[in-house]
């Protein structure tokens, strides 16, 4: 076999390393099939797994404090805060009227779709970090440094995987409770368009379209300036079409009318296309809300996906400063 010339090989050589780079850098697409354990944990179980990855995270820095009315309810269901909704829904579900029933439903919905954000970040997180553990584990010789790092990055896989998991289970049973409610709501008022906006989200999150589209048209014709509207819309199209360039214009246009849509914020952690447009969607999300659980939970894995994409592309840089220049031809 013929040995390749060195200007040829070192040209394939980057462009291989620059494939690799953009695998690396880019996370997986809308719609891409996401770990599933299967081992079949009952509530209790997903319950005891989030609270105890939880518990290793980095506390939050103010803690809710339980809400003693529904304008408090109301304030704790905008900031998107897993570790304060608990306490909302237990306030919640000792109030009556129309007023508390739909915002129990609300609060139930955005807790299951919390847990799923997370649960989807977590995982599209661990599928970038085991890039990096596949990519140093094909180095032929390891340093200790090398081995430590490697364990430890598995380890916090598998914790991702884990945790992922069992957040879906969580998530299953928030928003079957919210759903229930929101048809309770829908029945109470079915003229009021903040029935349907909660029927809407009920409908989606469970996948059922057809429901999600109806409410939607309620919600445009009686309320067409709606933030929440807006929302739907980013959400309807990263869901169902996996399309995140329109999903994250759709909340993008939801943060302008309201800088604090925490919610929305989130969404685009989700819906960023690469490692570096995550990195810069999770600083926005800090900003406004340093307590969040894609922050602090999710937060130091993107921080470290980021810095291994960051790695690689000067590794590469360097390997592009440093190649031999192909011989130059010139007329004599």
């Amino acid at each position: 076999m013929k040995k390749l010339p060195a200007t040829l090989a070192g040209a394939l050589a980057l462009a291989l390393a620059l494939s690799l780079v953009d695998g690396c850098a880019s996370a997986p697409p809308a719609g891409a099939p996401v770990f599933r354990r299967n081992v079949g944990l009952t509530e209790e179980q997903a319950q005891a797994i989030v609270a105890a990855f939880e518990a290793r995270q980095v506390a939050p820095g103010k803690a809710l404090a339980p809400p003693t009315d529904l304008k408090a309810a109301l304030e704790a269901l905008k900031t998107d805060r897993i570790d304060g909704f608990p306490a909302s829904v237990a306030f919640l579900q000792t109030q009556t009227g129309y007023e508390a029933t739909s915002l129990t439903a609300q609060t139930l919905l955005a807790w299951g779709e919390a847990e799923l954000v997370v649960a989807e970040v977590l995982a599209r997180t661990a599928a970038l970090l085991e890039q990096d553990v596949r990519a140093v584990e094909l180095r032929r010789r390891k340093t200790d440094a090398d081995k430590k790092w490697l364990a430890e990055e598995r380890a916090r896989i598998d914790l991702f995987r884990e945790t992922d998991e069992a957040l879906r289970i969580l998530a299953a049973e928030h928003v079957a409770g919210g759903a229930e409610l929101a048809e309770k709501a829908v029945a109470e008022k079915p003229s009021d368009y903040v029935g349907y906006r909660i029927a809407a989200d009920a409908a989606r999150l469970r996948n059922d379209w057809a429901t999600f589209t109806d409410s939607v048209t309620k919600v445009q014709a009686a309320n067409p300036d709606s933030n929440g509207l807006r929302f739907l819309r980013g959400v309807e199209a990263f869901s169902r079409d996996g399309d995140a360039r329109e999903a994250g214009q759709h909340f993008r246009e939801a943060l302008q009318h309201d800088p604090n849509f925490v919610r929305a914020q989130a969404q685009l952690v989700l819906v960023a296309p690469t490692v570096f447009d995550q990195h810069k969607e999770l600083q926005a999300l800090k900003a406004v809300a340093p307590d969040h659980q894609i922050v602090r939970w999710a937060g130091p894995g993107i921080e470290a996906a980021h810095a291994g994409a960051i790695e690689r592309q000067r590794t590469i840089q360097n390997a592009i400063t440093n190649r031999p220049q192909a011989p130059t031809n010139s007329i004599q």
